[in-house]
């Protein structure tokens, strides 16, 4: 077994997991509103017409969502930690097997069971790192199916005092309205009466 195969190999691992981090860990930037924020000099809208919400902007401003996403980020943290721990620890056997073979201190039948050993390790670090990604990647399923869960539902709640006709919504990914009046914009009260409830909800 050459020592370059190996240290590549756990130069890759550690690049795998890196990218994985990357996505929980890199910073949001704030989505661009389509319109202009609603000012309380534009009356609002009535019952029976057709609103809509800046729905990145609902998601980002949303506590619950910064909350989910900052544990998570912090959880990346940990296991990105710890594979860089684990990596660092099987490149140091590696070199010191490499080591000891140049110089001939290893029988040939001692040399073969220590690279299988070391065969073993990579293998089980691989699935380590595999089964870490996964769970993040679960973590964030569900977070994102949470929040949508929460915004949904109190859109409902919402909905049912206020009478709209129809809650459309916007998206920097997937934007359907092009241009809407002011007045039709209720991202803001959306956001407020989300984290009125999620405050209460944790108290």
């Amino acid at each position: 077994m050459k020592q370059t195969s190996l240290i590549l190999s756990i130069v890759s691992i550690v690049a795998v997991i890196a990218m994985a981090i990357f996505t929980f860990t890199s910073p949001k930037t704030d989505s661009k509103r389509t319109v202009p924020a609603t000012d309380s000099t534009v009356a609002k809208a009535g019952q029976g017409e057709i609103v809509y919400i800046q729905l990145d902007r609902v998601i980002t401003e949303y506590d619950r969502y910064n909350d989910m996403r900052s544990a998570i980020e912090a959880k990346a943290q940990s296991i990105q930690n710890d594979i860089t721990r684990r990596g660092q620890q099987f490149e140091n056997e590696v070199t010191t097997f490499q080591d000891k073979m140049n110089k001939g201190l290893l029988l040939r039948s001692s040399a073969e069971k220590q690279q299988q050993e070391l065969m073993q390790k990579e293998q089980e670090l691989n699935t380590y790192v595999g089964q870490k990604q996964q769970e993040l990647q679960e973590e964030e399923f569900v977070m994102n199916n949470t929040i949508m869960e929460d915004i949904k539902n109190f859109l409902a709640r919402y909905n049912a005092e206020k009478g709209y006709r129809m809650i459309l919504t916007t998206a920097e990914a997937t934007n359907t309205i092009i241009l809407g009046n002011e007045s039709l914009d209720i991202s803001d009260e959306v956001i407020a009466g989300l984290n009125e409830e999620y405050t209460d909800m944790k108290k």
